[in-house]
């Protein structure tokens, strides 16, 4: 898993960028790493994040077409009286959607553990 927490070293600038003032150490620490970027990291940041989406939206379209393939010939083989072929059809969609719920279920607990990371980075 990537990590997506793009920490710049060289900014150590401890003042509200507001109004000027000095941060305590829990507002230091309550910033978010976006606020310590420069703009052109943040586009680079950006431009990775539209490269994910689009593999993502990629990914789950061809799932879609290929569970909706799955659906129909499984209905136009029982329509067609071939019900083995059409239990056949049902099987191989439920193997469809258990790949889908794992994949969920994956990435879920990818996403506690990169919680669980970054909630116990701030406990001083």
């Amino acid at each position: 898993m990537q990590d997506f927490s793009h920490k710049n070293s060289s900014n150590t600038n401890n003042k509200n960028s507001i109004s000027g003032e000095a941060l305590s150490g829990d507002e230091m620490a309550a910033r978010t790493s976006f606020e310590q970027e420069t703009p052109e990291e943040l586009k680079v940041v950006q431009e990775q994040m539209e490269e994910k989406r689009h593999h993502i939206w990629t990914v789950l379209s061809a799932f879609e077409e290929s569970s909706a393939g799955c659906i129909s010939e499984m209905l136009l083989q029982v329509f067609n009286g071939a019900y083995y072929d059409g239990v056949q059809m049902a099987g191989k969609f439920i193997r469809h959607a258990e790949i889908l719920f794992a994949a969920i279920d994956d990435l879920n607990t990818q996403l506690r553990e990169v919680d669980d990371q970054n909630s116990t980075c701030f406990i001083s």
